[in-house]
């Protein structure tokens, strides 16, 4: 029987209801503005680049790299008391945007600048987590 999960979940609005629907099925949506090209992954009702009022969603790539980091040593909330001390990453995406995530399938912090990819973690019924984990080769290459 799997643990409930006891970190704190966040709060689906109508505004970003379609990026975490997104994650349920294994996709990364990012907005973009229709006027500007401006990329983000906030759900704004304007562009922060041009402020214009018109944005699409399209799937992301998932990819990006290691842009900075932190190690927590105190346990902000309960649920993350047994993984102390843990990282939170910042990860670029390769459409620009930043998010920050938490690294998985590796023993240490990877260097800044390490290409990731997404993974996706079903916590609740309706919420699954953006993590991310070091790229692995594909067909014998690293892209």
């Amino acid at each position: 029987m799997k643990t409930p999960y006891s970190k704190p979940l966040p709060v689906i609005g109508e505004r970003d209801r379609a990026y975490w629907e997104g994650l349920r099925e294994g996709e990364v949506r990012l907005l973009a503005c229709d006027d500007c090209g401006h990329v983000r992954y906030e759900s704004f009702s304007t562009c922060p680049g041009c402020g214009g009022g018109r944005s699409s969603r399209f799937k992301a790539s998932g990819r990006g790299t290691l842009w900075s980091w932190a190690r927590f040593h105190k346990a902000y909330f309960p649920g993350f008391a047994a993984e102390m001390p843990y990282v939170v990453a910042v990860v670029a995406l390769e459409e620009g945007p930043k998010v920050y995530s938490n690294l998985v399938e590796t023993d240490d912090v990877p260097p800044l600048g390490t290409p990731l990819e997404a993974v996706f973690e079903d916590v609740a019924p309706d919420v699954t987590l953006l993590k991310f984990r070091p790229m692995r080769p594909r067909n014998g290459t690293d892209a």
